[in-house]
């Protein structure tokens, strides 16, 4: 049945794309040519990745691309496609996601619910051929969720729904915009609703109920809302629920009646209040709010009922919604855009019919206008006699000339120069224009020499735009301010270019802000919701500073130009700041994160010495593209989600990271750059063609791309004790890896031990991993020596007992030591063949004639000697350890380890083989590795296998890489040479190699 049941269900969806294709496809995609097979790619163009999975938290979304293939040229082109998300009854679809359209080339997922999804694209190839691909699990998280209101608007416009009346047969939308206690409205999300009386009144769709709206089988676009039906008289409460929280909010109470909707008013005040909008008259620049009030012609009003608002004539009154040019809600803002007579309607749809209102005419006048001027000739010689003059409404021109004046304008007046650079306001060292009343519109002039060039003291709807300040403390300073424009400005030359405290929803574009010694903008309790952008911010120490005493909703700086400022963005103590497209160019640091989890996404930083730099921070950084002259990112504390950046730097070390709890690095693209990351703990690392080097970091879940590399090292303590344990300092440590390369070298301090020992242990590959590990710890010196060997997984202290060695005694000398005296003695007087000596083999095979001299040993006591146990444990541990390797590891002479060599080997506990100029050991028990062609030694093949994964490597790179003496290493070289299995080619001063065809 189970079978059965879901062949039908994907049966019954090919039919229903097949049915709709016949209606709808255009004739451009059905004959789309060479299309084999489609996948979802995360870019354009096929320049994206296949979504194998995501991970989102509440309100983030991103778009896909449904790319068209041909099995045999590659990528075709984006086609149009039909989108769905997996819907079930159980929700792990349909109320996850929702997207923007249900067809086309692209589509733009929302995170909207908890959950986990997966979207599906169905096209048509080649013949009409249907084509499908579906993305990995889309996860999303609803944690960032502090509470939730149901509203009536989508988009956390509109209402709480509070005690509502409807008509039988009536019929609303509701809406559960979820809140973060610190960012605010996140967005609209999925929820289960539930009536607590379902025979008054319903809501569809209603968990578990299939067929819904968003649960997918429709193929419509689907958001996050739900549909009450009033069914009979009574009430009701309807409850939201976001789905994966223990959040609610239920609605005041609903009631159901026969009572109807007879007219609407428009008021200039919510509930009733307020007076009707008959012919009211305004001037340009000004705005109000209009609210919808509903009425029974027996009963009275009703309440404020949401309706769909417009203007008759846009050039005059603009009506600002949801949607350009109409507004959907209970209530509306205007905007008085020029002179000219316009209305405003409102539009109710109810069971009772479709109930509209509109205003009277509304009327805006030219302003009555008086002048100024310096010269004689005007109305008035001074701005402050014309502004005392003048009524609300009128306009003073001001012609050009030099005013020495403090003007105070506490009236709504427009105050025009008759150019930007002919009238000129000095203010003498005190405020240049004070500003107190609302409406107040200040163009075309020059405020200079003030301590404030504008000050804007508890104001609405201000505008001051084409005017230049300069040569001031404060530029333009907003005291409580609300909805004041500043625009097409220049403030120029001073402390701090605009300064903004407790103003609200304030725009700011457009204006060149430069040369301040403190900042170009800076901004304490400010609500800039979408209204800081298209500034030029340039040549100041600081461009923007934010560092408000409390939060506030996120303050969106957009689209923004900073040039050459010490720090571009400054924000501190705070995370009400979302960055997003701006350009950063030249400078010392772009954006800089003390304290605050700001968003900072798709800006573009070019000319800088650091990209992005964090401290103690949660922010998102994602998207952007960095080109930096040390470091693009760099962070230190705090969980930032750095995703999805491409950066570039010229130091190589493209991000740096360090003690950072819970951090997300993935998708970065660093074209062969360095990420390093020192004492942290990342929850996920996904690099891309980066080599990564992570210095005492544990990472969750690791996601490796064919271009890129990940080295682990582990910082160790090296400490020598004696049998006692007490410190032995001024002894030399050496410190060998697996391949008994030397990779540190040092003396113990005064307490025994060498802190800070950076052990390279691993480096992963998608091919695989190769192992540095074991490491030998050797400490030698004037009271003894010491070895361990172990392997290394953390940052550890590694102690080396130290072997302290014995007073020689007053007695004769035991057999064996005459025996190795001997061998000494033979050895001093064969000093002739020296020049034999120089290689290792042949120095191994001198010394060996001299062993008749020495007594076989029985074979139960062949380890019970000190010495030659630790000869044998040395090479039980380093299968392959070459005679200097074990010589400078224990600290022996040569007769003595040619000795106990030769009796392990007799007596059968080691074996051993030339390889090249060495001779290896190894216990009857390991296995060594096989004998290569023409006699490659196993450092040559080391060398080969190099050369071959990295082409065009030095000599000197390889010497670094291998741990190899270069001296070593031009032998090993020459040989591959001569064999034919690699090749030089010299560059400038340098050789580069590579592996020959074959080799």
């Amino acid at each position: 049945m189970r079978g059965r049941s879901g062949a039908g269900g994907v049966a019954a969806l090919f039919l229903l794309v097949a049915i709709a294709s016949l209606l709808s496809v255009p004739v451009s995609v059905r004959g789309a040519p060479g299309v084999d097979y489609v996948l979802i790619l995360d870019g354009p163009n096929g320049s994206g990745s296949w979504v194998a999975s995501r991970d989102y938290l509440f309100g983030e979304s991103e778009a896909f691309w449904a790319a068209g293939y041909n099995t045999t040229t590659g990528f075709v082109a984006d086609i149009p496609a039909y989108w769905f998300f997996n819907a079930g009854t159980n929700r792990t679809g349909g109320g996850v996601l929702w997207l923007n359209t249900s067809y086309g080339p692209t589509v733009r997922a929302h995170a909207a619910g908890y959950g986990v999804d997966v979207l599906r694209v169905y096209a048509y190839g080649t013949n009409q051929t249907p084509v499908q691909n579906l993305t990995g699990p889309l996860s999303v998280s609803v944690d960032n969720v502090d509470s939730v209101i149901v509203r009536s608007d989508r988009g956390g416009m509109g209402t709480w729904v509070g005690p509502t009346t409807y008509e039988v047969g009536d019929y609303d939308t509701f809406y559960a915009a979820a809140y973060n206690d610190t960012q605010g409205f996140l967005g609209d999300i999925f929820s289960n609703w539930t009536s607590s009386n379902t025979t008054v009144g319903r809501v569809y769709p209603a968990y578990p109920e299939p067929g819904g709206q968003c649960d997918g089988t429709t193929g419509a676009v689907c958001y996050p809302a739900v549909r009450f039906y009033a069914l009979a008289i009574g009430y009701t409460h309807v409850t939201a629920e976001p789905v994966g929280t223990a959040l609610s909010n239920t609605t005041g109470r609903l009631t159901v009646s026969a009572i109807g909707i007879d007219y609407l008013q428009i008021r200039d005040a919510p509930n009733g209040g307020g007076t009707v909008l008959g012919a009211r008259t305004y001037y340009p620049r000004e705005q109000d709010t209009f609210y919808a009030a509903s009425y029974n012609a027996t009963l009275g009003y009703r309440g404020d009922v949401v309706g769909d608002w417009t203007s008759n004539d846009t050039a005059v009154c603009e009506v600002r919604g949801y949607y350009p040019n109409t507004a959907h809600g209970s209530s509306v803002q205007l905007l008085l855009n020029a002179v000219g007579v316009c209305a405003v309607t409102v539009t109710a749809t109810t069971v009772s019919g479709t109930r509209t209102n509109t205003t009277g005419d509304l009327t805006v006048l030219p302003r009555t206008t008086v002048t100024v001027d310096d010269s004689g000739g005007a109305d008035f010689l001074t701005i402050q006699e014309a502004v005392d003059f003048a009524q609300a409404g009128y306009t003073v021109f001001i012609y050009t000339g030099t005013y020495p004046e403090n003007v105070v304008v506490g009236k709504e007046l427009e105050i025009v120069g008759e150019s930007r650079t002919g009238v000129l306001i000095d203010g003498g060292g005190s405020d240049g224009m004070t500003i107190t009343a609302d409406r107040v519109v200040l163009h075309d002039l020059t405020i200079l020499n003030a301590r404030r060039g504008v000050f804007q003291d508890r104001t609405n709807n201000t505008r001051v735009y084409q005017t230049t300040i300069k040569d001031y403390d404060v530029g333009l300073y907003n005291e409580h301010t609300l909805n004041a424009w500043v625009a097409y400005n220049l403030i120029t030359q001073g402390h701090i270019g605009v300064l903004t405290n407790v103003s609200y929803d304030d725009a700011i574009r457009w204006n060149e802000i430069s040369f301040n010694d403190q900042y170009g903008a800076k901004s304490f309790n400010t609500r800039l919701r979408n209204c800081f952008n298209w500034n030029n911010l340039h040549h100041n120490a600081i461009g923007y500073f934010h560092d408000p005493t409390s939060e506030y909703p996120p303050m969106e700086f957009d689209g923004n130009v900073l040039t050459d400022n010490g720090i571009g963005v400054k924000v501190e103590n705070a995370s009400s700041v979302t960055l997003t497209n701006n350009t950063f160019t030249g400078g010392s640091l772009g954006v800089q994160l003390l304290n605050s989890s700001s968003v900072v996404d798709a800006n573009t930083f070019t000319g800088l010495a650091v990209g992005i730099q964090c401290r103690a921070s949660n922010s998102n950084l994602t998207n952007n593209a960095i080109d930096a002259g040390t470091t693009g990112i760099d962070c230190d504390g705090g969980a930032p989600r750095i995703e999805g950046n491409d950066i570039r730097s010229a130091s190589g070390e493209a991000i740096v990271l360090a003690n950072l709890d819970g951090a997300i690095v993935a998708g970065n693209d660093l074209h062969g750059a360095t990420l390093r990351v020192t004492n942290s703990r990342l929850a996920m690392l996904a690099p891309v063609n980066s080599v990564v080097l992570l210095e005492d970091t544990v990472v969750d879940a690791l996601l490796l791309d064919a271009t890129s590399r990940v080295e682990i090292r582990w910082t160790v303590r090296v400490r020598a004790v004696d049998e006692a344990g007490a410190p032995v300092p001024g002894h030399e440590v050496v410190v060998r890896d697996a391949n008994l390369a030397v990779v540190f070298s040092g003396v113990t301090g005064s307490d025994g031990s060498i802190a800070g020992i950076v052990l390279h242990t691993e480096t992963l590959r998608i091919g695989g991993t190769e192992s540095w590990n074991p490491f030998t710890v050797t400490v030698t010196g004037s009271a003894g020596s010491g070895s361990v060997t172990t392997s290394v997984a953390g940052s550890s202290d590694i102690v080396v007992p130290v072997r302290i060695a014995p007073i020689p005694p007053a007695s004769p000398l035991g057999p064996d030591l005459v025996q190795v005296v001997l061998l000494v003695l033979a050895t001093a007087a064969s000093a002739s063949l020296a020049a034999a000596f120089a290689v290792e083999r042949s120095r191994y095979s001198l010394l060996s004639l001299f062993l008749p001299l020495y007594s076989r040993l029985s074979k139960d006591k062949v380890l019970e000697n000190y010495n030659r146990g630790r000869v044998y444990q040395y090479v039980e541990l380093n299968p392959g350890a070459h005679f200097n390797a074990i010589l400078a590891a224990l600290g022996m002479n040569n007769g003595a380890l040619v000795y106990h060599l030769e009796v392990l080997e007799r007596e059968g506990l080691l074996r051993s083989r030339a390889d090249g100029m060495y001779r290896r050991f190894y216990t009857k028990d390991a296995r060594p590795p096989p004998l290569l062609e023409n006699g490659t030694s196993e450092v040559q093949l080391r060398v080969l296998k190099a050369v071959q994964e990295m082409p065009g490597i030095t000599q000197k790179e390889l010497a670094r890489v291998l741990g190899l003496r270069q001296s070593t290493l031009a032998y090993q070289v020459d040989r591959l040479a001569a064999m034919g299995y690699i090749a030089g080619e010299t560059r400038g001063r340098r050789v580069h190699y590579r592996a020959k065809k074959g080799g």
